[in-house]
C-alpha cells in the first residue's frame, strides 16, 4: 500500500476512535449514571437565595454618622489658676500667640514624608548636597560622553539627560551607578575619550 492510503487509514482509524470515545461519554453520563451527579451537564441548579447589592444612590443617601465630641471633665479651679484683672495698658497691647510659630518652638516632631507627600507638601532633603559643578566642567564631561558614543547635548548644564548618560558609562564599566561626577570619574572620561575636563 502507498503511504498516502495509510495516512488516510490511519486518520480515519483515529476519527472513529474519538466519536466512539465521545459517544460512550455521552451515554455514560446521560443514561447510565442512576444518582446525581457531583458537576451535572444539563441538570437545574437549585434556587438560591439572592442578595441585593445596595445601588450607590442608596450608599449615598444615607448621611455619615457625626459623632459628638468628647467633653473633658472639669477641673476644680484654684486661686492660682484665675487671671488676675488687667489694667488698660495691657488690654491694648497685643497679646502673644497661644500657639507658638515653627520658628518659636524648639524641635517639633519629626517631618513625616508620607503625609507631606500625601498633603503634596514638596520634599526638602535634609542631606547637604555638594556644589554643583562649573559649567566648563560638566561641558567637558558632556563633549567626552559625545565622543565615547552617548547621546545628548553639550551645553553645559547637568540636567537628567546627563546624569543619564553618566549612569550608564558607569553600568558599562561595571562601576557602581549613581549619575554624580567625581574626579576619578573625571579622570577616566577624559583619558578615554582624549577630551581634557577641567
Amino acid at each position: 500500500m502507498s503511504s498516502a492510503k495509510m495516512r488516510c487509514l490511519f486518520s480515519v482509524a483515529a476519527c472513529a476512535l474519538c466519536v466512539a470515545a465521545l459517544g460512550g461519554i455521552a451515554f455514560n453520563a446521560l443514561s447510565l449514571q442512576k444518582t446525581r451527579h457531583p458537576a451535572p451537564l444539563f441538570a437545574h441548579a437549585p434556587a438560591t437565595q439572592v442578595i441585593k447589592e445596595p445601588a450607590v444612590a442608596e450608599l449615598s443617601a444615607a448621611p455619615p454618622p457625626i459623632l459628638a465630641p468628647r467633653q473633658q471633665p472639669a477641673a476644680p479651679t484654684r486661686a492660682e489658676d484665675v487671671p488676675a484683672p488687667k489694667s488698660a495698658a495691657e488690654e491694648k497691647a497685643p497679646a502673644a500667640p497661644a500657639h507658638p510659630t515653627p520658628a518659636d518652638a524648639p524641635d517639633a516632631a519629626p517631618r513625616d514624608a508620607i503625609s507631606d507627600l500625601l498633603l503634596g507638601k514638596a520634599h526638602e532633603p535634609e542631606t547637604t548636597q555638594a556644589p554643583a559643578p562649573s559649567t566648563r566642567t560638566v561641558l567637558g564631561v558632556q563633549k567626552a560622553l559625545v565622543k565615547l558614543g552617548f547621546v545628548l547635548k553639550p551645553d553645559g548644564v547637568m540636567g537628567a539627560t546627563t546624569h543619564q548618560a553618566i549612569e550608564r558609562y558607569e553600568r558599562d564599566h561595571h562601576r557602581v551607578s549613581n549619575g554624580e561626577l567625581t574626579p576619578a570619574l573625571m579622570r577616566r572620561l577624559s583619558a578615554e575619550s582624549g577630551e581634557p575636563i577641567n
